[in-house]
């Protein structure tokens, strides 16, 4: 996808004086952290598949995580990546996985390849642990975990993640669907300032 000359020249413009691309007003000198990764410009739809059982409503939460980053469009109006879910055989899994002892409920294993690009993505969810779709207060949202761990998938960072500080620059780092901390019944789908910024600075100058 070809960008105008004009928004590249801005965007490096915007990253030299190490200003965020397109943050609101409150957060322009906040910045937005990327894991180092990327999906080349060849591929634009990304594409997973569930293994092992999932239920009907679990798909349509993974869904609706999907359609959240989806959502997402460069300042030009292009779209930057597309999530799916595939019933074919797929590089990129979304899977259940006994985390045993570690604590986490979600993690994102990527398969690096030269340059900085994603080879594939698999999502590691927690089977020993209550989901819920509907945010009961016993169990993790499903949305909320899938959604998060899809932000790493797509080469977003914790919105905490700076080795020169230890807290979280983010006005909004509670909110952010980024922020690393889960817990039972917390539902948190909705993408903040630093969620899109970050996401938008990976894909949007990119060129074919």
């Amino acid at each position: 996808m070809k960008k105008k000359r004009i928004f590249s020249a801005l965007a490096a413009l915007l990253m030299c004086l190490s200003l965020p691309v397109f943050a609101s007003a409150s957060e322009m000198v906040e910045p937005r952290f990327t894991n180092g990764l990327k999906w080349p410009p060849t591929i634009t739809n990304v594409k997973f598949q569930c293994v092992g059982t999932f239920s009907s409503s679990q798909k349509t939460a993974i869904r609706a995580a999907m359609n959240k980053w989806n959502a997402v469009k460069a300042p030009d109006g292009d779209s930057l990546r597309t999530l799916s879910l595939t019933t074919s055989e797929s590089a990129n899994k979304i899977k259940w996985y006994n985390s045993g002892i570690d604590g986490w409920q979600g993690k994102m294993v990527e398969v690096p390849g030269m340059g900085g690009i994603f080879e594939s993505a698999t999502i590691l969810l927690a089977d020993n642990v209550s989901w819920s779709t509907t945010g009961a207060s016993n169990a993790y949202d499903m949305q909320t975990i899938v959604e998060h761990e899809l932000g790493h998938a797509l080469g977003v960072a914790h919105c905490h993640e700076n080795p020169q500080r230890s807290d979280c620059y983010s006005s909004t780092c509670s909110k952010n669907v980024m922020n690393p901390t889960s817990a039972r019944g917390r539902v948190r789908t909705t993408l903040q300032e630093y969620d899109k910024a970050s996401y938008i600075l990976i894909y949007w100058d990119e060129e074919e």
